[in-house]
């Protein structure tokens, strides 16, 4: 599938993007609250 956007608007949409829950930080998440288990 082409691409629709140009360069410059790609990086205008995706500037916007606040991504939350991303796989880095849900396995971050995952083991902080491991561990707190862990010391209760």
């Amino acid at each position: 599938m082409p691409d629709i956007l140009t360069p410059a608007q790609r990086h205008r949409c995706m500037s916007h993007i606040r991504s939350k829950a991303t796989k880095p930080d849900f396995m971050t998440w995952a083991d902080l609250m491991e561990r707190k288990e862990k010391n209760v």
